[in-house]
């Protein structure tokens, strides 16, 4: 007996996910002479399914990545870089004066505007990247393949559409939220998930220090 679970199209355009259950019939010989299968329409189950996983493996207010995938997400990638000598650049982004939202206009408005952060997150990286919210206003962005230099010219554009879509009009005033990008190369800076993690935190850390709406790159280690 085995069982297969499949997604079909209805004529309406509408599709179902059914499960069928088979069994075969033998006779003495052990020679197959009849089928029995029985399917169930499993839609429900399967919609509840994927909603389970997507929340246990995506923030629920951005879509993207929550902090624990993410992280698992950057230790495959560097299993991956030590194994194939691979390269690549770990950018962690954190919003200056992003209070300014909440106090003024209310957290219903701060949570706007980081949904609209993400989006602009994925629509200025590439399909490979990997794009988490680490929590509160910081989001990390995984960027496999890409040198210094590279990585330099995504956290311009990055801080650029960070400012442009974080330019809130309230009443006669205008709220301006600008960010802070810490860079860190992998291996060159650290080659374990939280070592990296910590170094480009605390080169995100530097920027902010700096003023903000800059980057920085994490120390080498010694």
């Amino acid at each position: 007996m085995f069982t297969v679970t499949y997604r079909i199209r209805r004529k309406d355009g509408a599709y179902v996910w059914l499960e069928t259950t088979s069994r075969t019939i033998r006779d003495a010989d052990g020679q197959v002479v009849e089928i029995i299968a029985a399917s169930r329409d499993v839609t429900e189950r399967k919609a509840t399914e994927e909603k389970l996983e997507m929340l246990a493996n995506h923030d629920p207010l951005t879509a993207v990545f929550n902090r624990r995938r993410f992280t698992e997400a950057l230790a495959q990638m560097l299993a991956e870089a030590r194994r194939y000598k691979l390269s690549g650049v770990l950018l962690m982004l954190d919003l200056d004066g992003f209070k300014q939202i909440n106090d003024r206009l209310g957290h219903l408005h701060g949570d706007r505007a980081l949904v609209r952060l993400a989006k602009e997150l994925v629509k200025s990286t590439r399909e490979c990247d990997v794009i988490g919210r680490l929590g509160g206003d910081e989001f990390g962005v995984i960027l496999p393949h890409l040198n210094a230099k590279q990585a330099e010219v995504v956290a311009a554009r990055l801080l650029k559409r960070a400012q442009r879509t974080l330019r809130i009009k309230h009443e006669a005033a205008a709220i301006q939220v600008t960010a802070s990008v810490g860079l860190a190369l992998f291996p060159e800076h650290a080659d374990r998930p939280n070592d990296l993690l910590a170094a480009a935190d605390l080169a995100m850390y530097r920027a902010k220090g700096k003023g903000g709406n800059g980057f920085r790159w994490a120390a080498v280690r010694g």
